[in-house]
């Protein structure tokens, strides 16, 4: 599957920007890390689609980390991630590769979410699992990005808890916990938040799912 072109150069003209994010922003990027955190421990082999600058997958001690963006990749592989250039909709691994896989933030940047579930399903083991961390369609901060004048997320979609549950249980995965954070809304005080079991209050929902046996 080729790479959208206009997305990826967004993020690969601004790959310094993009990473900078995550220091301006300490506290609620922390805070999205605890929920993930708090939902798998990611035991390898393990892969997140849409590594980026590898700001997840370092500290989650993720093996590899795959993106479209070679000046994203360059960073993450800094950060001593192995860096693999490719789309979630088309992995370049091969069947049941992979124990455990995330997909943070990235679903609202791919071309087609469903196929990219279908090809995490495929390269991870029986009984392997997926955390998919991702902003609400329908929260404040879905709000607010669908709103905020960025060249990140003028090619953003987001999608709903409903959305993502559905497209995960059509490609076979089953749902075992979801969380969620981000309780605030994004004109408040930053502070770090804890994530809390379920959703419908947090604008920072993640679902871990498994494929089964």
């Amino acid at each position: 599957m080729p790479f959208s072109r206009p997305r990826v150069e967004v993020f690969s003209r601004r790959a310094s920007r993009y990473d900078l994010w995550y220091d301006e922003n300490r506290l609620t990027y922390l805070s999205e890390l605890k929920l993930i955190t708090s939902l798998s421990s990611f035991p390898s082999p393990s892969l997140e689609v849409g590594v980026g600058t590898g700001r997840f997958a370092q500290p989650l001690r993720i093996g590899f980390g795959l993106d479209p963006s070679l000046p994203m990749l360059r960073i993450a592989q800094k950060r001593g991630i192995k860096a693999v250039q490719g789309v979630g909709e088309s992995l370049p691994f091969r069947w049941g590769a992979m124990a455990s896989s995330l997909l943070a933030i990235t679903l609202c940047f791919l071309e087609d979410p469903r196929a990219a579930f279908d090809e995490i399903y495929r390269v991870l083991y029986p009984g392997g699992e997926v955390v998919v961390a991702f902003i609400d369609k329908n929260s404040a901060w879905g709000n607010f990005y669908r709103k905020k004048e960025s060249p990140f997320y003028k090619v953003a979609r987001f999608y709903s808890y409903e959305e993502v549950e559905d497209m995960l249980k059509k490609s076979g995965f089953t749902l075992e916990r979801v969380a969620q954070t981000l309780f605030r809304r994004p004109d408040q005080r930053e502070e770090l938040e804890l994530p809390s079991p379920g959703r419908g209050r947090g604008s920072f929902v993640g679902v871990l799912a498994r494929k089964p046996y």
